[in-house]
């Protein structure tokens, strides 16, 4: 199951680029955004590898639809 995120980056210009992660199940918050956060990082430098951010602008999790941060969204 996933959830999906947004993250923008105003060095390069990428803006709210969709990302799909596994949403969070049992772990901790902050175990799961630890590895959301490297997936993220690893999907910027794919699409922009010359972009030298130390940090990205935005970062949007779904809150709406779920019962925890990271949660899967329920339809």
């Amino acid at each position: 199951m996933t959830t999906t995120c947004q993250y923008s980056c105003s060095l390069c210009g990428l803006s709210r680029v969709a990302i799909n992660v596994p949403a969070r199940e049992e772990e901790s918050v902050t175990d799961w955004m630890d590895k959301t956060v490297r997936r993220i990082a690893s999907d910027h430098r794919l699409r922009s590898p010359h972009c030298r951010a130390r940090e990205l602008t935005e970062l949007r999790i779904p809150t709406t639809g779920t019962d925890k941060i990271g949660g899967p969204v329920v339809q």
